[in-house]
């Protein structure tokens, strides 16, 4: 049956055209979503308590789920009686929900109706009722509505012409009905009219009529340390077959945050064959010079500590720093090192391009933001920042006072309202 529904190549459009000249037959679950100007709820008069007794149903429990079948009324214990009595109010609450459901999908005119499957009572016949309210947790929708049609100030009861061409001896049906205007005003749209000229009148003018609204705060632009930087100064034209100074930079940053966790029997191995994968072309003498002074660094006494297992790599940092400005500004940034230690915080920031004479003002101004990040998040620490640059193979600590005074000399037009994506450095 599966595979022949599969195989049939009918298409079923639930949303069909709003103006076309049909009449659209589906149940309340369909039609969610969906609007039409003059809608019938044509299966209303059944009863919706919908749990019946003697079916085997879901018991929850904290200790799982447990099928319960329960036989006749008399057989129920008093806690699965209870359970299933919520088990019908959970059915009848849905049951409302989808009720509500019906009642909107009309635009201009709601008819409710249904059938009777046998004759009322001759009580209910002689009080008018053809479909009394007996049990309201049992009530089917046609009697939630006829109750709630009752309530109405101004609805209108019409005898219904056709009521003795039903079979019905003695019924004398009644229609109920709501007006078009009266069922289209409702209290929002009394309460959209507003208040009448009298009331207008009486208010007094509020004082944000007059006054000026107040300006809009600027944005506060985000403080990217590594657009600070700038590009960083490369050597030469590469030769033939070279790599540049940049790519050099790349691969060797990549080696000491690959290698770092090796132990260190291991880290030639490793860097090697990454190097054979990642850079082919490499001789394997340019491989080695490229991966000698890495591992050197890694186990130098001086060195060793920025790559041991109690530093962390590529370590994210975010905060606020004010400038002299005295404006805040935000500042997320990603540390190529990070060493947190009892007494003190050291990071190390790993550059590919040439130191220079001197180290490049905007980099003085980037490790300056680093620092006072940093010396917020660790109150009461002192901060050290150093340099690594891959060209020469060396680390250069910046003193405190080279880092205060770059720092000061920030104005808001470093700042930059976009993040520089050009960075390992």
């Amino acid at each position: 049956f599966l595979l022949d529904q599969r195989s049939r190549s009918t298409d079923i459009k639930r949303d069909m055209d709003q103006r076309s000249n049909l009449i659209r037959v589906m149940t309340v679950h369909g039609s969610k979503g969906l609007e039409g100007r003059i809608v019938f709820l044509c299966d209303t008069t059944r009863s919706r308590d919908g749990v019946k007794t003697n079916e085997p149903f879901m018991l929850r429990e904290d200790a799982g789920a447990l099928l319960v079948w329960l036989g006749s009324r008399l057989d129920k214990p008093p806690s699965l009686e209870a359970a299933f009595e919520m088990m019908r109010k959970k059915h009848r609450e849905e049951s409302r929900r989808l009720f509500y459901v019906a009642l909107t999908r009309a635009s201009d005119r709601l008819i409710i109706g249904g059938s009777l499957t046998k004759p009322p009572p001759k009580k209910d016949i002689d009080a008018g009722c053809e479909c009394p309210l007996e049990d309201e947790g049992a009530a089917s929708w046609y009697q939630m509505a006829r109750a709630g049609f009752a309530q109405h100030p101004r609805v209108i009861s019409i005898p219904d012409p056709d009521a003795d061409t039903h079979g019905l001896s003695g019924l004398n049906r009644v229609l109920m009905r709501i007006p078009p205007s009266e069922a289209g005003t409702s209290v929002a749209m009394t309460e959209r009219a507003g208040p009448s000229q009298a009331t207008l009148g009486m208010m007094s003018e509020p004082a944000w009529l007059t006054t000026a609204p107040p300006e809009e705060p600027q944005p506060v632009r985000r403080l990217v340390p590594s657009a600070l930087a700038g590009p960083e100064r490369q050597s030469g034209p590469k030769e033939a077959g070279m790599m540049t100074s940049r790519e050099r930079g790349i691969i060797v940053h990549r080696l000491f945050e690959l290698l770092a966790p090796q132990p260190e029997l291991t880290r030639m191995e490793a860097g090697s064959g990454w190097l054979r994968r990642v850079v082919p072309r490499l001789s394997a003498e340019d491989a080695e010079n490229l991966l000698a002074p890495v591992l050197a660094l890694l186990t130098q006494r001086d060195t060793a500590d920025w790559f041991s297992p109690s530093s962390r790599a590529e370590a994210a940092i975010i905060g606020m720093v004010r400038l002299n400005s005295g404006q805040l500004h935000p500042v997320e940034a990603r540390l190529d090192r990070l060493l947190i230690l009892p007494d003190r915080t050291r990071f190390l920031d790993i550059k590919t391009g040439l130191r220079g004479d001197s180290i490049g003002e905007g980099i003085l101004r980037q490790m300056a933001v680093y620092a006072r990040l940093l010396g917020q998040l660790h109150a009461g620490r002192p901060v050290e920042a150093a340099i690594l640059w891959t060209q020469t193979m060396t680390i250069e600590t910046l003193d405190d006072a080279t880092l205060d005074k770059a720092f000061d000399r920030i104005v808001l037009g470093d700042v930059r309202p976009e993040h520089d994506p050009h960075k390992p450095s």
